[in-house]
Order: C-alpha cells, then structure tokens, then sequence
C-alpha cells in the first residue's frame, strides 16, 4: 500500500468513526409519561422504581416536595440501603412554583438517614448565577432512571414530563460516567473522564452539543419545550427551516410563570412566520423537554432552550433511540390533538388564569 493510499484509509476510517459517534445513542428500556400513563400513575412507576433498590439510592431531585416519594426514600433507609441526595438550595421562583412542602420534608429525610448534598462550591464558582437542576436516580449501581419532572405533587398531577430508564448492563459507559458526576459533584471535584456523546451534562457546550443534534435532522423536528427563549437556537432552526425546509413542530404551554409576561412570545411568533406548526397546551402543565429529529432519535433530559438553562445551569440530557423513540413521537401527536393555536392558547390562558399551584387533577 501506497502511503497516499496509507493516508486515505486512515482518514476514511477517522471519518467513519466520527460519524458513528456522533450518531451514537441508546435505546432505553422503558418510557414514563406524567401525569400518567395508561391506568398507571408516573408517581406509582418512580416509586416502583425506587422500591427495587437493595443497596444504595444515588438521587439528583433539584426539590424534594413530593411526600410519597420522600416516604419511598425512608423506606429504603429503614432497609438499610444507603440514600444520597443532590438537591438545589435555591430553585427558581415564579408564581406557579410556591409550594414550600419541602421545609417540612427534608428534616424527615435527614432524620432518617438520608445525606443530602447541596450545588458544589466548583459549580458555583463557575457559574454563580446557575442552578443544580439536573432530576435522575441511580440504583444500586446498575439502574438508571433521568426525568424531566420535578419530585414534587403539581409535577405527578398535571404536569406533562417524561422518564426514561437504562440498566449499566447495556451501557456501561454512559451509565459510569454519570454515577461519577454524582459522586464528584457530591465531593466538590469537577468531572474529568470522557462522556459519551449519548450522554450530554450542561453546562459545559450544552448549547452547542444540542445545536449539533438539531442539525441532523434532514426533515423534521418536533419539540416539547417548558422555556424556548435562546436566540443561537432560535437562529439554527431558523437556518434548518430555511436552508434545509425541515419541518418543525413545537408544543407548549402560554404563560408558564405567570400571567404578567410570557418569555417565550417571540420564538414562537418568529418560528410561526417562518411555517413552523407551533401550538399549545391548555389542560396540562407544559415542563417536559424533548427533541425529536427525523422520527429517529430524541434528545430528553432537564435542558430547556433558555439562556440560564444553556450556559449556566446542571443538567442532563440522553440521546435516545427505538421503541422509546416511538412511543415519544405516538404522545407527541396525542397531545397535538388537545393542542390550541397560538391566538386561542393565549387568549384562553389570559381568560381562565388557572392557578396551577391549587389546579388538582387527582384527589389524595
């Protein structure tokens, strides 16, 4: 062989194996719909879940509001199975998130064992204006469950999120590399091993690995968005609109911190005018975030297309792939159904002004 010929094979191959990880993801083995799924609850499934462990409970929570779960959290404990718990001192503040149950909570946790860590003081150094507000569960160092939602009541009652679980024994790279950002971050000492591009962990080139996914898709896109507000974004679906004609699709909900001003006004007019089919949610609460390219592959986890959430925030997002794929997609047009326009959707929202805090849709 030549070494021209040398040359070329090795960069055929350093493509292929560009283009293999890039595309890399998981088929995760199961998918959680909230606020329930068929005839079964999202809370019962979680706390199933949480049952399983036999050894240790390793839990990113953001906020621990929920009493059921807490409770499923003291039972491992009365167990004796070790429970770790990451959780954000200062979460955000709007007005549909004033449920201060967590005061009365965690002092139940804490007497009971459970070690609760707050942001490390590396995050914070780093990004002092940022939040830890990544939500998984790790088991007994073999299962792993990321959701959207927060583990507290409005979220198990009317919030549309989702929940995707692995097992280490399919993918253990991905699985190891996130245990060790919870035992690091539990320690104070920033994360130093290779992460799977299957896995993504803001702050650190969020924005620009979740841009990178976006621009893999050949013709359609469809999203479930909580906050679209960050403008390198906005400016790379509009380029894939444009330039490519994907065909994108976003679902939300009007006014989701209150009814003085809606944040996410201009992206979705922006997004309109360019042909986008862009459409709320009036029944549910709109938190979940999920990105689904081609019909193929979906990127979920706790990210939201807003500056504080890019650049500043901890979070965690999973490419996905398979059955879980469709399952996504199947949700995604069911909710289209109940969707509204965007006139109808805002002006209803302003009519009704439902208080989500009180809004109850399963009596205890």
């Amino acid at each position: 062989m030549t070494k021209l010929n040398k040359q070329i094979s090795w960069i055929l191959v350093a493509l292929f194996s560009y283009f293999t990880v890039c595309f890399a993801a998981i088929e995760p083995d199961c998918l959680i719909v909230y606020p329930e799924q068929g005839l079964q609850r999202a809370k019962d499934l979680i706390i199933h879940e949480i049952n399983q462990a036999e050894r240790n409970v390793q839990m990113s929570a953001y906020q621990m509001k929920d009493p059921d779960i807490a409770a499923a959290l003291v039972g491992c404990t009365q167990r004796n199975v070790k429970v770790e718990l990451m959780l954000e001192e200062n979460p955000y503040e709007h007005d549909f998130n004033r449920d201060n149950s967590q005061e009365t909570i965690l002092p139940k946790l804490i007497e009971a064992g459970v070690i609760i860590y707050g942001r490390p003081q590396y995050l914070k150094d780093q990004h002092s204006k940022g939040h830890y507000h990544a939500r998984y569960i790790l088991i007994d160092q073999k299962r792993f469950l990321l959701t959207t939602g927060n583990f507290d009541e409005c979220t198990f009652d009317h919030c549309r999120d989702f929940a995707v679980g692995f097992n280490r024994d399919s993918y253990p790279q991905e699985f190891d590399s996130i245990q060790t950002l919870f035992i690091n971050d539990a320690s104070n000492e920033p994360l130093t091993i290779p992460v799977p591009v299957s896995v993504i962990i803001g702050p650190d080139q969020q924005r620009e690995k979740i841009i990178s996914f976006l621009n893999t898709a050949e013709k359609s896109i469809k999203l479930y968005q909580q906050y679209f507000n960050d403008p390198v974004v906005l400016d790379a679906l509009t380029k894939l609109i444009i330039e490519k004609r994907v065909k994108v699709e976003l679902l939300m909900m009007p006014y989701p911190t209150g009814y003085d001003k809606d944040p996410n006004i201009f992206a979705q007019d922006q997004l309109k005018e360019l042909g986008a089919d862009v459409r709320l949610i009036l029944d549910l609460y709109g938190h979940a975030r999920a990105i689904i390219v081609d019909n193929k592959s979906a990127l979920i986890g706790t990210a939201q297309l807003s500056p504080p959430s890019l650049k500043e925030n901890r979070e965690m997002s999973l490419i996905i792939e398979g059955s879980v794929v469709a399952q996504l997609i199947a949700q995604f047009q069911n909710d289209q159904t109940r969707s509204v326009s965007l006139e109808e959707g805002r002006k209803r929202a302003l009519e009704e002004k439902r208080d989500w805090n009180s809004f109850r849709l399963f009596v205890r």
